[in-house]
């Protein structure tokens, strides 16, 4: 009996990085070691998947420094077909975000936020996906669907969204949510009131399942946010704490402009934000502070922000989130000098944070320094103070050199909450074989929440044919080829001792 089966996701999804000006790093070594074989020229956005065995699938970023549009490349590092075009700029924090359509047919989401030109020449800033089939062209995959717009204001023309783009598993361990942040455009430069397009606190928010795209869903909460175009939003391991970072500021140079820290409470069962904690500056010290990096350390009990101010000093921190009053433990652990700038920060599957911090004042260059061609790295981040063995610019990237980015991953090591409410998949168990009668060949479509379930063929006296061990639960299927002859058989599906299904199929030849 012969079943063929596509990729399932394990813990090695996100052992392959390539980011910045043709680096990368193999997680799949300890220790970890750079790649040279990366097509990616990025600023900021960058985005990878491997499969559960960490061998690469494929990835996407800009091809050169100054490009507003991505490129998906295929595993051999070749322009996948119809990979060309994504919309979405080199320039955007979290530009793309790379999730899974259907594990087991091997379909891919690639969402980006792109820069789409209204009818009246207006450029705003819109959520789009792509999807992946990696069953197209010999393995390879191909890009079938490319740019469809889920959220883009072409009407008011009022609000676009930032460029802060992240996931989380849903609480059924099987779906995601997909959380963005708005912007409003500045309805008025010369004036201020509480109400104007500028300010928003408004998360959009969309549950992505085999099934399709839900939503947006809407919540509004946290500070008003105004020019928070920029900077991380970070989801911690486990995925019940959501940090944002960025600054703030009013058109009006009288007014406070400062960098903004927010902390949230996340439930994972109804993708709602509770709990809001702002641990940035204080809103009246104008300090010029420009927050860009934040990152959880894998325990969720720390978290690292780093910020630019107007002197061009970066600046790197860490905070005690057990701490009843967080602000007060915020620890500097480094600053740099004015030609540099932290930027992204990376939990990478060793537990460690990568960082990466770009040289020079303007994209692109052809600066290299010690600075950008090695990463920084905390060792021990869920240590306070030196305990966390932080190491500047200590991961050589092999004569690569970093910009601001590093790749833009979800949240997505997690099972679901067992008892959840919010655990919709419980009911959902399935499996269908088809045709039925066939000549022996049968293909079959199925749906286990429970791990290792087994098929038992037998004949029509009783008689034991075969058996096939399903490795693997979730969305799957295959093709049986039975070489038996024709009669009536039966099966039965059996996981942890308990009977799932039984039926009868048909051969005849």
């Amino acid at each position: 009996m012969l079943f063929l089966f596509s990729y399932s996701f394990g813990q090695k999804e996100h052992n392959i990085w390539y980011f910045g000006d043709k680096a990368g790093i193999d997680f799949n070594t300890s220790p970890p070691t750079p790649l040279f074989d990366g097509k990616v020229v990025s600023h900021e956005i960058s985005a990878t998947i491997s499969d559960d065995n960490g061998n690469l699938l494929f990835y996407a970023g800009t091809d050169n420094d100054a490009n507003s549009y991505s490129t998906v490349w295929n595993k051999n590092h070749a322009v996948m077909q119809n990979g060309d075009s994504i919309q979405c700029n080199t320039s955007v924090t979290q530009g793309l975000l790379i999730l899974p359509f259907d594990n087991f047919q091997q379909k891919f989401y690639l969402f980006s936020i792109g820069h789409e030109t209204t009818s009246s020449f207006k450029v705003i800033m819109t959520l789009e996906y792509s999807i992946i089939d990696l069953n197209k062209n010999g393995g390879l995959g191909a890009v079938t669907v490319k740019n469809k717009i889920l959220y883009g204001d072409y009407l008011t023309q009022d609000t676009m969204v930032t460029e802060k783009l992240t996931a989380v598993k849903h609480a059924n361990g099987r779906d995601y949510w997909l959380i963005a942040h708005l912007w409003g455009q500045v309805s008025s430069p010369t004036s201020y009131t509480p109400s104007w397009y500028g300010d928003c606190n408004v998360f959009i928010k969309y549950l992505i399942t085999p099934y399709g795209i839900k939503g947006p869903f809407y919540q509004n909460i946290g500070l008003m946010d105004n020019f928070g175009l920029w900077g991380q939003m970070k989801f911690n391991e486990q995925g019940d704490k959501l940090a944002l970072v960025s600054e703030y500021r009013y058109q009006i140079p009288s007014f406070p402009y400062y960098g903004k820290i927010e902390l949230y409470d996340f439930d994972r069962c109804t993708g709602e934000l509770f709990n809001y904690n702002y641990i940035g500056d204080d809103p009246t010290s104008n300090s010029g502070n420009f927050y860009y990096g934040c990152s959880f350390s894998p325990s969720g009990k720390i978290l690292y922000t780093s910020s630019k101010n107007r002197s061009g000093i970066s600046s790197l921190y860490q905070y005690d989130l057990e701490s009843s009053n967080i602000i007060a433990t915020r620890n500097l652990i480094q600053t740099t000098g004015s030609l540099n700038f932290i930027g992204q920060h990376q939990l990478a599957p060793d537990d460690k944070i990568y960082i990466s911090t770009g040289f020079g004042t303007s994209y692109p260059n052809t600066l290299f320094d010690t600075t950008n061609t090695n990463l920084t790295v905390i060792n021990n981040p869920d240590i306070l103070g030196n305990g966390c063995n932080f190491s500047p610019y200590s991961f050589n990237l092999g004569g690569r050199r970093i910009f601001l980015g590093l790749p833009n991953t979800p949240t997505d090591n997690l099972g679901k909450i067992e008892g959840s409410p919010c655990d919709t998949i419980v009911n959902e168990t399935s499996f269908n074989l088809f045709p039925n009668p066939s000549n022996g060949t049968f293909s079959f479509t199925y749906y286990f929440d429970t791990k290792s379930p087994e098929m038992y063929i037998y004949n029509s006296l009783g008689q034991f044919v075969t058996k096939y061990k399903f490795e693997e639960s979730g969305f799957g299927s295959g093709n049986i080829a039975l070489n038996v002859s024709s009669g009536v058989y039966y099966y039965r599906i059996i996981a942890d001792g308990n009977l799932l299904f039984r039926s009868k199929f048909i051969v005849v030849k």
